[in-house]
């Protein structure tokens, strides 16, 4: 009779940062019967998004080369590169490793590992102006509104508005810049200078 186990390990349940996962397929021969043609395929599911993975080995092959030989264990790891776009995704990643052989035919098992994606959006804000006063008539206090991303998602469309106590027109806050690109670099990005931080 020709049986055979399989199961999927990921190194971590939870992920909140950009970093690798890796992944270990390990197939045990518990039959009877030798298998040939033994074919691991290995798909990253995230949402509505699949990529199939390029698996390393087997190790554990120690017999006829090739050749799945009873009693056999077979192991199959491979590294999953998890980005921002990945975190700011927010659904689980789900590795499923699927196995075929000649000897089983049509008929497949698979295993999946599953990755929490943990989401934390959260930004603060500080203001500063460029005098601490006393100020005369007309002078013209220019005021720092410094937005940070403090959470572990891209937050898109940051609109700063301000309300002024005193006479006049409220300030209207423009002129935006990027003053720290954290890692990854360049992936904060603002199309015009209209007061509305595109992406940080």
């Amino acid at each position: 009779t020709y049986l055979y186990t399989v199961t999927n390990a990921a190194s971590t349940g939870t992920i909140s940062t950009p970093g690798n996962i890796t992944y270990t397929i390990t197939l045990v021969n518990t039959g009877d019967g030798n298998m040939t043609n033994v074919t691991v395929a290995d798909v990253l599911t995230q949402g509505a998004s699949n990529t199939n993975l390029s698996l390393t080995g087997p190790t554990g092959d120690g017999g006829t080369a090739g050749q799945f030989d009873i009693g056999e264990t077979w192991t199959y790891t491979v590294v999953f590169a998890a980005t921002q776009v990945h975190i700011d995704n927010g659904n689980n990643l789900v590795n499923t490793a699927t196995v075929t052989t000649t000897q089983t035919g049509a008929a497949t098992q698979n295993a999946q590992a599953t990755t929490v994606v943990t989401k934390s959006p959260a930004m603060t804000i500080a203001k500063t102006a460029n005098t601490a006063g006393p100020v005369s008539v007309g002078q013209i206090i220019t005021y720092t509104y410094t937005v940070r991303n403090s959470g572990n998602i891209t937050i898109n469309n940051i609109n700063v508005a301000d309300v002024h106590n005193g006479t006049g027109t409220p300030p209207v806050p423009s002129g935006e810049t990027l003053t720290i690109d954290a890692s990854p670099t360049g992936d904060s990005a603002d199309a015009a200078s209209n007061g509305i931080w595109t992406k940080l």
